[in-house]
């Protein structure tokens, strides 16, 4: 029980990553916990390169470990087995780079 309590919690602290003005639907599909970025933002700032620490840190709020472990990455160089190795959403990659720059 506490345990479907504290996820129905975190599931309601999300927000998209980033919030296109013209397109407000394009990245809602896209949510990361809140209080997990903000998190991300203060350790970024005690690091010696901090956006790399950002960058790192998105792309593991956005994607889980499986999901990394079983891709074929962007999937611009096919390896292994394709039928197995899906690219990743390239949604969630776009959200990644718009909030990078």
């Amino acid at each position: 029980m506490c345990l479907k309590r504290n996820w129905l919690t975190l599931s309601q602290n999300t927000k998209p990553l980033n919030e296109h003005p013209e397109l407000p639907v394009k990245f809602s599909d896209v949510n990361v916990p809140t209080a997990r970025i903000q998190s991300l933002l203060i350790n970024a700032t005690r690091g010696q390169d901090p956006v790399s620490v950002v960058l790192n840190g998105v792309i593991h709020l956005v994607f889980t470990k499986e999901m990394l472990r079983t891709s074929s990455g962007l999937g611009l160089c096919p390896r292994g087995n394709s039928d197995t190795q899906k690219p990743l959403d390239p949604l969630r990659v776009i959200a990644i780079k718009e909030r990078e720059t």
